[in-house]
């Protein structure tokens, strides 16, 4: 993969990022929360499912350890969803961006505090930078903390616990798909 395929896929994969917040305020003007997470979800399904067969074909005998290594990161993430979207029912997709990225500061503390690892005040004072400077970058204002902030820092957290469990995945540090922290 050349320099400029990789820029232009990040780029691409950030518009979609980006977009995903406005289209999702846009579908709770006729939905609620659930009912935009069930669509997203069915057409998510479909559409991996028609490329999995297309990809891999039709293999049922790993079904059953497929299921069972991607059914809790399909939950983590289920809920980092769910709350997201409530969230994004009663606060701007500025600040819903901005509070779902503390994830990133929660990794290394949750992983330290719960799972007893190590931790590297370099790797600390980085994410605090990346912080400030997403905090910066967003001009959000934190003065009015509202019901929906605080569902979005609740999918800051699942998010946090679903980088982890990738982290932990045997199968995924093997594959090389896990970076470690």
């Amino acid at each position: 993969m050349t320099k400029n395929r990789a820029a232009l896929e990040l780029i691409f994969a950030g518009v979609l990022w980006g977009f995903g917040f406005v289209a999702t305020v846009w579908a709770l003007e006729a939905f609620t929360p659930v009912e935009t997470l069930f669509f997203r979800f069915v057409i998510a399904s479909v559409m991996g499912e028609i490329l999995y067969l297309i990809i891999k074909g039709p293999n049922f005998t790993s079904l059953r350890e497929e299921i069972f290594r991607a059914l809790p990161a399909g939950l983590l993430l289920g809920g980092m969803l769910l709350l997201q979207t409530i969230g994004l029912k009663y606060t701007t997709a500025t600040k819903s961006g901005f509070l779902t990225s503390l994830y990133v500061i929660l990794v290394p503390l949750f992983n330290a505090w719960f799972f007893k690892s190590a931790g590297n005040w370099k790797n600390y004072a980085l994410t605090a930078l990346a912080l400030l400077g997403t905090f910066i970058l967003v001009d959000a204002n934190l003065s009015g903390i509202n019901s929906g902030d605080l569902w979005t820092l609740g999918c800051s957290v699942f998010a946090a616990f679903l980088s982890i469990y990738y982290l932990y995945r045997k199968d995924f540090k093997q594959s090389g798909q896990c970076v470690s922290l």
